[in-house]
């Protein structure tokens, strides 16, 4: 796997002189251990956060292309300015026939990550798509590897910046929703998920708990909360359902209600949390402060309060 942003390898400096006649096998040998010393190795980085290895991560927004396999992958990525200790991350997947710069742009996950200091990763999908599973376009038809890709950028941004691997968070919009449940099935890195206006179209008999926070507007007919017969064909609340089971947790509370928004919750072992947030009236939609829930502040909110094991 290789970035496009270049490493510069350190070096130890020029060759030693030869020594003159003059001096004693002490000195040489008193030299000689000094040298060594000299290029040691480093010491070995703390548990829980790997040493980033190549150049550091610019601050603000940048662009990196990596290799994943024979197929060059591109992601954006957003650094506030001035993190200095192992920062959490969110990964952000885009709508079918978007792209990561209009995702960035749109949802608003920058300003957050500037008041709250974590990193948002936002993958480019090959043909504006991911393969979420049965959905979504040309990356679902010729079976692209998108959970290998998300993992191996992940593990790009790791050798730029450290990374608080108790805090990698997932969440994504439509496809990007389906691909954030898939992630969710398939992987075991992340601790907590936040599917907005997607639903799940993959087997996940295998998938680890880990928390969920499913946003969905009831007026969407495009990806519908209650399913439909040709992609969307396991309604929402069956899907929670099922992750309930998964996370052993307690009957769901009763739904609260503020303004448009009805949210409904289970508490889970280990501190862990199951929960819908669905919004009267929002169509196929990111939810924001006009819709009566800012999706962003909410998501981010559940994040904080859940890191891996809780």
């Amino acid at each position: 796997m290789s970035s496009s942003e270049s490493t510069q390898s350190a070096k130890h400096g020029a060759h030693p002189r030869r020594p003159r006649r003059g001096w004693s096998l002490g000195l040489l040998l008193v030299a000689l251990t000094l040298a060594v010393a000299a290029c040691g190795s480093p010491s070995a980085p703390s548990a829980g956060t790997p040493t980033p290895t190549s150049a550091t991560l610019a601050e603000g927004s940048s662009e990196r292309v990596i290799s994943v396999g024979n197929t060059q992958r591109s992601y954006r990525v957003y650094r506030p300015q001035g993190i200095t200790a192992a920062a959490p991350l969110v990964m952000v997947f885009h709508g079918y026939t978007w792209n990561a710069a209009r995702t960035e742009d749109t949802f608003g996950w920058n300003k957050v990550a500037d008041a709250q200091r974590f990193i948002v990763l936002y993958p480019e999908g090959l043909n504006q798509g991911f393969n979420a599973g049965g959905c979504c376009g040309i990356s679902s038809d010729t079976h692209v590897d998108d959970v290998s890709a998300a993992l191996a950028m992940v593990d790009d941004v790791a050798k730029t910046i450290a990374l608080d691997t108790d805090r990698l968070f997932v969440t994504g919009f439509s496809n990007g929703g389906a691909m954030t449940y898939r992630m969710a099935c398939e992987t075991d890195r992340f601790a907590a998920f936040g599917p907005v206006a997607g639903g799940l179209v993959v087997d996940c008999k295998d998938g680890k708990p880990a928390s969920i926070l499913h946003l969905h507007g009831l007026a969407d007919t495009d990806v519908p909360v209650v399913g439909d017969s040709r992609i969307w064909r396991t309604p929402v609340d069956q899907v929670l359902a099922d992750w309930r089971t998964r996370d052993d947790c307690a009957a769901p509370g009763a739904p609260t209600t503020s303004g448009t928004s009805h949210r409904v919750t289970a508490t889970c072992a280990a501190g862990r949390e199951v929960g819908l947030i669905t919004i009267d009236g929002l169509r196929h939609a990111w939810p924001t402060a006009a819709d009566g829930l800012d999706a962003t502040s909410t998501l981010w909110a559940f994040f904080a309060k859940h890191p891996r094991g809780h």
